[in-house]
C-alpha cells in the first residue's frame, strides 16, 4: 500500500509513523523497475504494512479521531484490504468497531467520503470500491494479476462488482494488454453472463442498426459500436485536467459521463483522418490522440473563455463534457489551424 505524504497531516495518531517511513526521492528503483515508476509518476509515495495496524507499539498510540481523513486511509490500507485493489467486503458496523468510534460519529466520516466520491459502498452486499486505488497500486506482473481469481469469485454479485471490474479492467488494459488479458481470465470478460433471449435479440438489432447508420455515413459519429478495448475512463479524465488545467475538473465520473466517454472512445478508435489514416488502432495510440485532442483545445479561445464576450456567450468556456460532444469535437478539429 502505498499513500501520499499529506494525507498523514491530520492524523495525530500516524504522524510519528510516518515520519519514520524512509524517503524515496525521484523515481522509483529496485526490482518494480519502469512499471514502479509508472504507477508513481503523479507523485511521491512510502510504502505502508497492513500489519501496522495490528502491531503492538501502533496500537499503544493515541488513537485517531473520528474523521472523513482517518476513515479514507483506514479503507485503504486496513486488515480487512485484500489482494484486488480498491475491493473489499466489510461492513459499516464491522469498521465502525474496529476503528473504535461509535455509529454516528463513524456515519459522518462515511458520509464525507462517499460524498467525495472516494469510495463506493454496496449496503446490500457490504462491497466496497475505491476507483483511485488501483491507480496507486498496479499489479507488479500479469501473474499478480491472475492471482485474484479466487479472491474475486468470493465477492458478491452486484452493480458495484460490475463497475469495479470495468474499471479495474480499464486501467490494466490501459498499462499494457497483458494486463488486461490476464484480468478477463482471472475474473471474466465483460458481458460474459448469457442475456435472456429478448434482450439478446434486442442488442442484435440495436448493434445492426448502427452498422448500417455507420455505412451510410462518410465520416464514423461518436456514436459508434462499442469497442472491443475497454474504455479506461480515468486515464481520459487525467488527460483532460493534464491538458487543460484551465477548465473545470471532473468530480464526478458519473454513468452519464461513462457513456459519454466510451462512445468517443469507440469513435476515436474507428475513425480516420482526412488523409485516410486510422486515429487509432490501440489503447496506447487512442491515450495518446486523446492527449492531443484536449491540448489542441488549449488553443481556442471560444473554448478557453478567452476574449471579449456578450450575451449568452458572456464569461462561458468549454468544459470535460463539452469537448466530448460532437459540436465539442467540431471546435477542436475543424476549427483550428491543424486537424486532430
Amino acid at each position: 500500500m502505498r499513500v501520499r505524504p499529506h494525507a498523514w497531516r491530520a492524523l495525530p495518531g500516524l504522524r510519528t509513523l510516518a515520519s519514520a517511513l524512509p524517503h524515496r526521492d525521484g523515481a522509483a528503483g529496485g526490482g518494480e523497475g519502469a512499471l514502479m515508476a509508472a504507477a508513481t509518476r503523479e507523485g511521491i509515495y512510502r510504502r505502508m504494512s497492513v500489519r501496522m495496524w495490528g502491531d503492538e507499539r501502533f496500537m499503544r498510540l493515541s488513537p485517531m479521531q473520528p474523521s472523513g481523513q482517518a476513515l479514507w486511509i483506514y479503507a485503504l490500507s486496513g486488515p480487512h484490504t485484500g489482494p484486488i485493489p480498491g475491493v473489499f467486503v466489510a461492513g459499516r458496523a464491522a469498521l465502525a468497531e474496529s476503528l473504535g468510534w461509535d455509529n454516528e460519529d463513524f456515519g459522518k466520516a462515511f458520509d464525507e467520503v462517499l460524498r467525495e466520491g472516494l469510495a463506493e459502498f454496496d449496503p446490500k452486499t457490504r462491497l466496497w470500491f475505491i476507483p483511485k486505488a488501483i491507480h496507486h497500486n498496479m499489479p507488479q506482473n500479469p501473474n499478480v494479476v491472475l492471482s485474484w481469481r479466487q479472491t474475486w469469485a468470493l465477492l458478491p454479485e452486484s452493480d458495484l462488482r460490475e463497475r469495479a471490474a470495468e474499471c479495474l479492467r480499464a486501467a490494466l488494459y490501459g498499462l499494457s494488454e497483458p494486463f488486461g488479458k490476464a484480468f478477463d481470465e482471472a475474473c471474466g470478460k465483460p458481458f460474459e453472463k448469457a442475456m435472456p433471449n429478448d434482450l439478446a435479440k434486442q442488442e442484435q438489432e440495436q448493434e445492426q442498426e448502427q452498422e448500417q447508420e455507420q455505412e451510410k455515413e462518410k465520416r464514423p459519429s461518436v456514436s459508434s459500436p462499442r469497442p472491443t478495448i475497454p474504455c479506461p475512463y480515468q486515464s481520459i479524465v487525467d488527460r483532460y485536467h493534464e491538458k487543460l488545467p484551465e477548465l473545470p475538473r471532473v468530480k464526478l465520473t458519473t454513468e452519464a459521463r461513462q457513456r459519454a466517454m466510451r462512445k468517443w472512445w469507440g469513435w476515436v478508435l474507428s475513425s480516420t483522418k482526412e488523409t485516410g489514416e486510422r486515429r487509432a488502432t490501440t489503447a496506447e495510440e487512442a491515450l495518446a490522440w486523446i492527449g492531443g485532442y484536449f491540448a489542441h483545445a488549449s488553443g481556442n479561445d471560444f473554448l478557453m473563455g478567452r476574449g471579449e464576450r456578450s450575451g449568452v456567450h458572456a464569461n462561458w468556456r468549454a468544459d470535460f463534457d463539452f469537448l466530448l460532444t460532437e459540436r465539442g469535437m467540431r471546435h477542436v478539429i475543424e476549427k483550428t489551424e491543424v486537424a486532430a
